[in-house]
Parts: structure tokens; sequence; C-alpha cells
């Protein structure tokens, strides 16, 4: 029992050392959103596409040789503007997501990752013809009706270039922005990792 106590022991020491042989590294950064709204009911579907711009923070946490848990959080403006209609949204985006470094080169590394989110909205406004409509608020109180909470999955690939990160991916919602109403895009990031 105690042979088997000390190599339990020695095998964690050995785990946690190759874990904080790799080192945490935090992340700002910036992304272009291309967003899409998709509406499908009853046989019947269409989306109206939007545009978002985010600034964020994460931090790479070491689980084991090269592989990550990735937290974050960033703040996204999001806008459309046609026909005389204009939407505006601002909203927060928590991603908490697992990744594999793998070493290209010195200081080369391909960080494939995939993930939740959750999304926060604090504001949104549509306009049309003048009229403004708060985006969150129930359809009875002359609102859309947008849920202000939603959590999606997402998935990606991330480059470093030492100091420098570039990414691209692709998050869905899991729950309805308004009724029938689900939020996709196609994320492209740019940062700088210290």
């Amino acid at each position: 029992m105690k042979k088997l106590r000390t190599m339990v022991m020695a095998a964690f020491v050995a785990i946690s050392m190759s874990a904080m042989a790799q080192e945490a590294f935090s992340t700002f950064y910036a992304q272009y959103n291309i967003s899409n709204m998709k509406m499908s009911y009853d046989g019947y579907s269409n989306s109206a596409g939007f545009n978002a711009a985010s600034l964020g923070y994460s931090y790479a946490l070491p689980l084991a040789d090269a592989l990550y848990l990735d937290l974050g959080v960033a703040g996204s403006y999001s806008w459309k503007s046609e026909d005389g209609s204009k939407f505006n949204m601002v909203s927060a985006k928590i991603p908490v997501n697992v990744f594999y470094g793998i070493e290209i080169s010195e200081g080369i590394f391909i960080d494939p990752f995939a993930g939740l989110y959750a999304r926060i909205g604090i504001w949104g406004e549509e306009k049309y013809d003048g009229e403004s409509v708060d985006v969150f608020k129930d359809w009875e109180d002359g609102g859309m009706g947008a849920k202000r909470f939603q959590v999606g999955l997402q998935g990606g690939v991330r480059v470093r270039l030492n100091k420098f990160m570039i990414g691209v991916s692709y998050c869905q919602d899991l729950m309805e922005f308004t009724e029938h109403t689900k939020i996709n895009s196609v994320d492209l990031t740019i940062g700088v990792n210290f």
C-alpha cells in the first residue's frame, strides 16, 4: 500500500511538473465578427447578416503538456443599417475554450480550439423611420422580445507567431435570441500575447 501511494504521488508530481513546464500567458485581441441572425419556423427560414467588432482579453492556463484552458471576456458592438432601418447592440461574451498548442517551429504554434461561450446583452436598439425599439423589451411592451442571455458552441484555430496571434473561428448559439431565431458568426481575430 505504501509503495502504491508513493507511485501515485510520483505520478502526480510528474504530471504537475509537466503542466508547470508550460507557461500561462495572456492575450489582448480584436475581432471582426461576420454575424448572421437566422430565423426558422414551421418550414420557413430567413436570415439577416450584421457586423460586429469586439475587444477582449483571454488567459491561457496550462493543464498538461501543450493542453490549455483558455478563459476570457470580450465586449462587442454590433450594427446593421439598411433601407431606413438601423440595428445596434452592445454585449459581453465570456468564452471558455480548451486548445492544444502544436509547435511548428520555435515561437510558432498552431492552436486548434473548441469550447463554450455565454453572451450577455447589455443594450440593443432598432430604429425604423425615426421610431426606436428596445431590442430586449418584451413584445407586449413594444420591444423585440430578445433574450439577454445566450449560450453557444465555438471552435476554430489560432496561430501564435511569437508575441502575435491571428485566428478564425465559428460560433453558434444554442439558445434563441428571439423566438425561432439564433445567431451564428465567423470571427476573424488578431491579438498580442504576453
